[in-house]
């Protein structure tokens, strides 16, 4: 029985020795790509080397992007908004004052009551929606039609998109707008903003303040060129002084194609071509992105994830205090085909068969 906590119990040793050994300084590999389907436990695991770093080396800086989750995807739609929420999530602001410099020098600052960033959304959704629609979206968003200013489809399309940014539901919108109308592409020309408030406020996140600039069209490629290079300039004086430093990225299935070049570019060429001594930067996915996929001996290790045998499965059961006849293990490992995530699901279904048998209530 592994010593993992039983509330998460996994068992995934083999993947967790793996990742300690990226941690010596001794070992030449410095990505470790994990692939597997869902509900195989990657994201658990991820959290687990997490806590692995914590427990090794309490002063690695370790910062955890998670492409799943729909505001941080929606956050890192550009390098520039990706830079600055790694620059965030790693907290180490005296490495990084020269980035701020030049990003300064390139980016525009959006305020809570700007519009001009969201303009191409609100012209898209004026281009495919009529006022019924319009105003169904509105209700599924629980906002009050009459509320919304202005009687014109313009109008009312504006007054939807900043009740949304100003109430954190953009995010949201788009994925609506992304259902109602797939072939659309919502997002094109959109600088991510943020939500409410000030970016430094007392609500806002690193995430938040990560997407409170943007890159004029003009000269984009020349300032990209810039923030980039102060970027790894900044983070090869923090490796300089501190080792080593730990990037995840989660759920890379869902990474948008401009952080996915930023990711192949910045981050995994340099280390291949063995710069950024000290990095390790982990990727989980159900399937990785080609750009990502990178097989080069020395620096890159892969692993997937099995599946839980009858053996694992039981124990699994046990650490969650849900008996299982014996008859009965062959058949969930089976039906379940040993994913950990199926067979949470089934922990609870057990559970919730116990409780509902429970004679207290009959």
């Amino acid at each position: 029985m592994s010593d993992h906590n039983a509330e998460l119990f996994v068992n995934r040793d083999r993947e967790l020795k793996g990742f300690r050994k990226l941690l010596d300084p001794e070992t030449p590999q410095a990505v470790m790509l994990v692939e597997a389907g869902e509900l195989m436990g990657k994201t658990w695991l991820m959290g687990q080397m997490r806590e692995s770093c914590a427990e090794l080396i309490s002063s690695a800086p370790l910062v955890t992007i998670d492409f799943k989750d729909e505001y941080e995807r929606h956050a890192v739609q550009d390098a520039l908004s990706l830079t600055r929420l790694i620059q965030e999530k790693l907290d180490q602001p005296e490495y990084f004052a020269h980035l701020d410099a030049v990003v300064g020098d390139f980016a525009v600052v959006h305020r809570p009551g700007d519009t001009a960033g969201l303009m191409p959304l609100i012209e898209r959704i004026e281009e495919h929606y009529d006022l019924v629609r319009l105003e169904r979206l509105a209700t599924w968003l629980d906002v009050e039609w009459q509320n919304l200013p202005g009687d014109t489809l313009f109008k009312k399309a504006k007054g939807l998109v900043m009740h949304a940014r100003m109430s954190g539901d953009l995010a949201r919108l788009l994925d609506r707008l992304k259902h109602d109308r797939e072939n659309v592409d919502w997002h094109r020309d959109l600088q991510p903003l943020l939500r409410a408030g000030d970016e430094d406020g007392p609500e806002s996140t690193p995430a938040d303040r990560a997407v409170a600039l943007s890159i004029p069209a003009e000269g984009r490629d020349l300032a990209e060129a810039q923030i980039n290079k102060a970027f790894v300039t900044c983070l090869e004086r923090l490796l300089a002084d501190v080792k080593p430093v730990v990037f995840v990225f989660d759920g890379c299935e869902e990474v948008p194609d401009e952080a996915e070049r930023w990711i192949r570019e910045q981050l995994l060429d340099r280390l291949v071509a063995g710069e950024l001594e000290g990095l390790i930067v982990i990727f989980a996915a159900r399937k990785l992105p080609y750009r990502l996929d990178v097989e080069k001996a020395g620096v890159v290790v892969k692993t997937g994830l099995d599946g839980f045998d009858e053996e694992r499965a039981q124990a699994f059961f046990d650490a969650h205090g849900v008996p299982v006849e014996p008859g009965d293990l062959p058949i969930l490992v089976a039906s379940s085909g040993g994913q950990p995530g199926m067979l949470a699901r089934m922990v609870d279904n057990l559970r919730a068969k116990s409780d509902r048998e429970d004679p207290f209530f009959q």
